[in-house]
């Protein structure tokens, strides 16, 4: 089934109210709703799936504290492949690992922001669980 997370979460739509569509990395569209300017209650969608407006704005909706930024909801940010070293040495170091790519580096700072925003992307719980050293549940015996 396309939408199988029971996860809400809202979004403040800055642009006048127009139709959206879930659609997957094809622009294959999977179901209409309309979008209202302000607050919407939208459903995080799972991997693969974005929302798409009819003004061609493709975003993500995660998981947040309080309402998620269109601006944040359009970066579709994705930490599922940071590796969690880059984020150890930034925040040991306050400066980048040399090895880093430019896309690691980018994604690093993106995670602070994200942080201090109180988003929680795909990856982003995981990579905070192993920066802290505390052990996954799905993991623990």
């Amino acid at each position: 089934m396309i939408l199988q997370s029971t996860l809400y979460c809202e979004i403040d739509y800055p642009y006048e109210s127009n139709d959206c569509y879930v659609v997957d990395k094809y622009d294959n569209k999977h179901r209409k709703l309309k979008l209202q300017r302000g607050i919407n209650l939208l459903r995080v969608l799972e991997s693969g799936l974005f929302y798409k407006d009819s003004l061609g704005n493709k975003f993500l909706v995660y998981p947040c504290e309080g309402s998620l930024s269109f601006e944040i909801a359009k970066k579709c940010l994705d930490f599922s492949e940071l590796d969690v070293s880059f984020l150890d040495y930034f925040c040991a170091k306050l400066e980048h690992d040399k090895n880093a790519t430019n896309k690691d580096r980018k994604l690093v700072e993106l995670f602070l922001e994200c942080f201090e925003l109180g988003v929680y992307p795909n990856g982003f719980l995981r990579l905070q669980r192993e920066l802290l050293g505390v052990e996954d549940e799905t993991t623990q015996q």
